[in-house]
C-alpha cells in the first residue's frame, strides 16, 4: 500500500512540473501569425503645447497613426477609412491630488495628412495625423496628464482593417504626455516631399543576441547602409539613442547605439541597434518600439516580420537565433521533468523487484530455545 501511495505522489509531482512554466506561457500566449498587410498602428504622440489666454488654458498634442496596406494611394481616399474625429478621455493634474476629467477632441489635420511615405517593394505606408485639443476654464500649469482611454479601443477607423496595434511608445507616453512639451518626435511631413526624411523604419528587424540587460538588433533601413554609403549612413549613426519600451507593462528607457556594419553571414551591410551602459532587464515585445536620437533630429521605429520574434524575456539567454538551438530556460524545462520521470521509474522498478523477506522455518524459529547451541556434540549425548 505504501509503495502505491509513493508512486501516485511521484506522478503528481511530474504532472505538476510538466504544466506550462511562465516562460512557456509567454511563448504560447504571445504567439501570433505573421503580420497582416492591412493593419493600423497608433505609433505615438508628440508636440504637446499649452496656450493661456484670458482665463482659459488650451492644451494640444498630435496623435499619429500608420496603416500598412497593399492598397496603392490612387485607389481610395484615406478619409474613407479614418474618421474625421474621435475623443480621448484624460485626467489633468494641477498637483498630486487635484485633477480635472477632460476629453481631448482629436480631428484630422488636413494640412498634415500624408497618404504614403516611401514605396518599399509593393507596399505603401499611410500616415494620418490627428490634432487633439481641450480647454481648461482656469489658468494653471498642468503637472501631469494621464490619457485614461484604452488606446487599443479608440474608435477612429472603419471595419476594413483587420488589426489595431498600439506601439510601446504610445503606451509609455500615455501618462507622460507633459514630457513631450514642444518636442516633435515624428517628422513624417518631410517624408511626403523627400526620400531623405528623419523618420525611418528598421525593416526586417531581428534580435540576433540577447543576454539579461544586453541585446543587439539587426535590420534594414531603406537607403541606409546600402552599399555602405557613408554620406547617408552617417546621419543615422549615433552613440546616444533612447529606445522607449514597455517593461512588464511599465514604461522604460533603454540606452543604445546605432551603426552600419557588414554581416559575417552574407557580407551585406545592415543597420545595428545595440544596447550600451546599464539598462534594466527587459521582459516585453519590441515590435513598433521607437528609437529616438537624443542629439540628432532622427527617429527609428522597429518593424519585425514576425511578432513572436520581437520578444525579449527577462533572464533569458538568447544567442544567435540562426543556430536554431534551445535557450537555457528551454533546456531546463525539458531536463528536469525527464529527470523526475527517470527517478520515478527507478523507484517503481526497485519496489516491484524487491524480494520479500523469507519466512523463517519452524526449526529456525525455535533455535533460541534449543539448549544445544554452542555445546559440543559429545556433551549433548552424555547423560548426567
Amino acid at each position: 500500500m505504501g509503495s502505491t501511495k509513493f508512486i501516485v505522489l511521484i506522478n503528481i509531482l511530474i504532472i505538476s512540473y510538466a504544466q506550462i512554466t511562465p516562460y512557456q506561457y509567454n511563448l504560447n500566449h504571445q504567439r501570433k501569425l505573421e503580420l497582416d498587410l492591412n493593419e493600423t498602428i497608433l505609433i505615438g504622440f508628440d508636440n504637446y503645447t499649452e496656450e493661456r489666454k484670458d482665463k482659459t488654458t488650451n492644451l494640444n498634442f498630435n496623435t499619429y497613426y500608420m496603416m500598412k496596406s497593399n492598397i496603392t494611394c490612387d485607389k481610395f481616399n484615406i478619409t474613407e477609412i479614418f474618421k474625421n474625429s474621435f475623443n480621448i478621455s484624460s485626467k489633468i493634474y494641477s498637483n498630486s491630488t487635484k485633477f480635472e476629467n477632460k476629453d481631448f477632441i482629436c480631428y484630422i489635420d488636413s494640412n498634415s495628412n500624408f497618404k504614403y511615405k516611401i514605396k518599399d517593394n509593393t507596399n505603401y505606408d499611410y500616415f494620418v495625423i490627428y490634432t487633439c485639443k481641450t480647454t481648461l476654464n482656469s489658468i494653471f500649469h498642468p503637472k501631469k496628464i494621464n490619457l485614461t482611454t484604452n488606446l487599443s479601443e479608440i474608435d477612429f477607423i472603419s471595419n476594413y482593417v483587420k488589426k489595431k496595434e498600439v506601439s510601446p511608445f504610445a503606451l509609455a507616453m500615455q501618462s507622460e504626455l507633459i514630457k513631450l512639451k514642444n518636442i516633435i518626435i515624428f517628422h513624417i511631413s518631410e517624408c511626403y516631399f523627400s526620400d531623405c526624411c528623419s523618420f525611418k523604419f528598421l525593416k526586417e528587424a531581428k534580435i540576433i543576441q540577447s543576454n539579461r540587460d544586453y541585446f543587439k538588433i539587426r535590420g534594414r533601413i531603406p537607403d541606409i547602409c546600402e552599399q555602405n554609403n557613408n554620406d547617408i549612413s552617417g546621419e543615422f549613426e549615433s552613440q546616444n539613442i533612447r529606445l522607449i519600451v514597455m517593461n512588464n507593462d511599465r514604461p522604460a528607457e533603454v540606452q543604445c547605439k546605432g551603426y552600419c556594419d557588414k554581416s559575417k553571414e552574407n557580407d551585406l551591410y545592415y543597420y545595428y541597434l545595440e544596447t550600451t551602459s546599464i539598462n534594466p532587464e527587459i521582459n516585453s515585445s519590441l515590435q513598433y518600439a521607437i528609437a529616438n536620437f537624443t542629439t540628432k533630429n532622427k527617429t527609428i521605429m522597429l518593424d519585425f516580420d514576425n511578432y513572436n520574434n520581437s520578444w525579449i524575456y527577462k533572464s533569458q539567454n538568447l544567442f544567435k537565433k540562426t543556430t536554431g538551438g534551445l535557450s537555457t530556460g528551454g533546456i531546463i524545462a525539458i531536463v528536469i521533468p525527464c529527470f523526475l520521470i527517470l527517478l520515478g521509474v527507478s523507484i517503481l522498478t526497485y519496489l516491484v523487484t524487491k524480494k520479500s523477506r523469507p519466512i523463517p522455518s519452524p526449526h529456525m524459529k525455535n533455535m533460541e530455545n534449543n539448549n544445544t547451541i554452542g555445546v559440543a556434540s559429545s556433551e549433548a549425548v552424555v547423560p548426567k
